[in-house]
């Protein structure tokens, strides 16, 4: 791009040319040229400005401003953060505050802690030979050695075993005051096949909590037959869980029956020992065995 000042002195170059080809004719006076300077370079001047302004004209493009976003009516919560999209902040998870809710108070139910007893004997005895098919009743004679009363409401209730009970439960004929005996009633039905049938049955009080362990077991075969007379053994948890041997066969029944027996039995005289699976009960301190 040619500058001003060369754009004069081309400019001036070019009227000389054209003077000197015409001084054929008569004389002319000698131009100032200075004059012609000046006037060339106005002249290149205008030109230039005339292009200039016919031109489109470079407007610089709007600068961005970052115009604030209106405020919310509402307070921003604060919170955890968490990655925003890029050029919208940073997004927040609000913290709550809970109301404190009072939570009730779980009542339990009162159980009955005097409850317990001690077998006498049950009719027919352990080790009976009963008919096969035979009807007949299960006769358990308890001592109420607790500090309540059995009412008609507490139950003799079938628990494992083989089941050979006409029904499940059954509620006490009569009521039993503390250190009375009273009786415990299931009807049974011997099965028709011969060998030899266990069972094992609890007593439940009012509140549905089981608290005495009781047996039964007998022979079904015939009992004309049969030439031994009924052990006179009792066959029972009582005599079961007192041996070390034996317990271990009855795990499940000597692990519910001794903590109902070990506190009475700790202060015999001698001492009798609770044992289950063939371990001494010594989980409450009353049996805590020396």
């Amino acid at each position: 791009m040619y500058s001003k000042k060369t754009a004069a002195w081309f400019a001036a170059l070019l009227i000389l040319t054209f003077l000197a080809g015409c001084t054929g004719g008569e004389a002319q006076p000698t131009p100032d040229v200075n004059l012609i300077f000046t006037q060339a370079a106005q002249t290149v001047a205008a030109q230039l400005s005339q292009t200039a302004a016919a031109q489109p004209t470079n407007t610089p493009p709007p600068t961005s401003t970052n115009t604030p976003e209106p405020s919310p009516t509402q307070p921003i919560l604060t919170g955890l953060p968490l990655p925003g999209a890029a050029g919208t902040g940073t997004a927040v998870i609000p913290t709550l505050s809970l109301p404190t809710l009072a939570l009730a108070t779980a009542t339990r139910a009162v159980v009955s802690t005097g409850d317990k007893c001690v077998w006498q004997r049950n009719d027919p005895a352990d080790g009976s030979v009963i008919d096969p098919k035979k009807q007949f009743d299960i006769v358990w004679y308890l001592q109420n050695s607790g500090t309540t009363t059995w009412t008609k409401n507490y139950k003799v209730r079938y628990y494992v075993g083989d089941l050979f009970v006409d029904r499940r439960e059954v509620n006490l004929p009569e009521a039993v005051q503390p250190n009375q005996v009273g009786r415990a009633i299931m009807d049974a039905t011997a099965p028709s096949t011969a060998g030899t049938y266990k069972a094992t049955f609890v007593l439940t009080n009012e509140q549905g909590v089981n608290f005495c362990v009781i047996d039964f077991t007998f022979v079904v075969g015939s009992s004309a037959l049969a030439t031994n007379p009924p052990t006179s053994t009792p066959i029972t948890l009582d005599y079961i869980c007192n041996n070390k041997d034996l317990s271990k066969q009855y795990s499940g029944e000597c692990a519910n029956y001794c903590p109902q027996v070990c506190a009475n039995w700790y202060s015999l005289v001698p001492p009798k020992a609770c044992y289950v699976n063939g371990n001494l009960y010594e989980d409450i301190p009353t049996c805590d065995y020396p």
